[in-house]
């Protein structure tokens, strides 16, 4: 399967909008949610693992203020996750620019610059490990002792004029502009750095999740000791704090490695409800009539209603529909990045019991960047 091929599959596949939590390889888990005001979640994440063990995660917030932000924020992770999987490159930082400079040349191509989107794209291999971003989507590192970190610089103009020193912090949030975009047309600057190889998680996130307080995601971050649990709080702190827009975050955990060690027989991504593996055509396994894909729909992701209703412990995906359960949940099990939880379920509750009334909710005005 050449790249265009897969770009045009992964595209196909991140049509529909996400919703609820899932996970992906043991050291991945994710939560999105269209929140309370908008009519749809433009928001796309996406989970990719190549046989030679390269791990990268990819989040893209569709522009709310254009006619196709969903469009491109689909095609957008989909370039880049085609790009890098078949890529040749062995060092991830030029990986990762080329693989977004082909994602704004797509996206710019195919909506004539009528959609866009902001994207913050983990990657991960024996080579290192280095973030890549455009736009406002942000990237957090999670210290050892559980503090929280931002390590990129969101392309507006205030973010801008305070990193030159010209702007105060009171005046970070006045001018939420964007300077650049996936879809930007000519002249995109993606920035690609390298992550600190300490601490225990990386958060990739949309502007519905760090619009929380950054006292309220740092309180969050430090009691929660469960990866997947940590993307489901923060998910619903979103919610509670209004849902003015849509809320999305990969959680990467660095203390479980297992997912590095290489997919069998394949390329694998994960996306809501979906798991893909994308097979050699040659590979004696998959019948020729069956082209080059292998298609698999893990249960469906839960709305937060419905988990709200129910405490039962959910099942893990199935890894392989050949494999016995006891097999898939070696696999995929639940991540965690601290084996003796530092917190229990309480926020979930307390978030519960104090639901936003419809009333006193002020109406979220239309995203501007």
């Amino acid at each position: 399967m050449d790249s265009k091929s897969l770009l045009n599959l992964l595209y196909r596949a991140l049509a529909r909008e996400p919703k609820g939590i899932g996970r992906a390889i043991p050291p991945v888990a994710w939560a999105s949610t269209r929140g309370h005001v908008r009519e749809e979640n433009q928001d796309r994440l996406l989970v990719a693992r190549s046989p030679e063990g390269l791990v990268m995660a990819i989040v893209a917030d569709g522009m709310g203020g254009m006619r196709d932000g969903s469009q491109a924020a689909a095609l957008s992770a989909a370039a880049v996750a085609a790009r890098c999987m078949m890529s040749q490159a062995t060092a991830l930082d030029v990986m990762l620019a080329d693989a977004l400079h082909f994602a704004n040349d797509e996206v710019f191509r195919v909506l004539h610059g009528t959609g866009g989107a902001a994207l913050a794209v983990a990657a991960s291999s024996s080579a290192g490990r280095y973030i890549a971003h455009v736009g406002d989507a942000r990237a957090y590192h999670v210290d050892d002792a559980g503090h929280l970190a931002q390590l990129t610089v969101d392309d507006t103009v205030a973010a801008q004029l305070q990193c030159l020193g010209k702007a105060s912090s009171t005046e970070v949030n006045s001018d939420n502009r964007l300077l650049q975009f996936v879809g930007f047309g000519a002249g995109l600057e993606p920035h690609v750095r390298t992550v600190p190889t300490d601490g225990r998680a990386l958060l990739l996130t949309t502007d519905g999740i760090y619009g929380v307080p950054t006292s309220v995601l740092e309180w969050v971050v430090n009691g929660t000791g469960r990866l997947q649990l940590l993307a489901e709080r923060l998910m619903i702190a979103s919610e509670w704090n209004g849902g003015h827009d849509n809320a999305t975050v990969v959680a990467v955990s660095f203390g479980n490695e297992s997912g590095t060690q290489g997919s069998q027989g394949g390329v694998e991504f994960w996306m809501p409800g979906q798991h893909l593996v994308v097979v050699p055509t040659s590979n004696k396994t998959t019948p020729a009539s069956k082209g080059a894909l292998a298609t698999q729909e893990p249960p469906k992701s839960h709305p937060t209603k419905k988990r709200r209703a129910t405490k039962v412990r959910r099942k893990r995906p199935v890894a392989d529909e050949g494999a016995s359960t006891d097999q898939a949940e070696r696999q995929l099990p639940i991540v965690t990045f601290d084996d003796d939880l530092k917190a229990d379920d309480g926020l979930a509750s307390k978030l519960q019991a104090s639901p936003l009334v419809e009333e006193d909710r002020e109406p979220g005005k239309p995203r501007t960047k």
